[in-house]
């Protein structure tokens, strides 16, 4: 699975749980809390905006984590 601003948390968490440090390294180390321990159900894109992460930087860390 290539992560784009569309992959939800969730998706990710769930197929690559390495990828949780990633969002911990930018304050979203609580983005499962209420969801359940594979996260919200929400885009990556909608977290890079609300924590003031570069969309684009994200997915290439994510990416790069899970070994893609």
């Amino acid at each position: 699975m290539e992560i784009n601003p569309n992959t939800t948390v969730r998706e990710i968490i769930k197929t690559h749980p390495q990828c949780r440090e990633v969002f911990e390294k930018y304050g979203m180390g609580n983005c499962n809390s209420g969801h359940g321990p594979e996260g919200p159900d929400k885009p990556i894109q909608y977290f890079s905006e609300r924590h003031g992460v570069a969309l684009e930087q994200l997915i290439v860390e994510l990416n790069q984590v899970k070994g893609n």
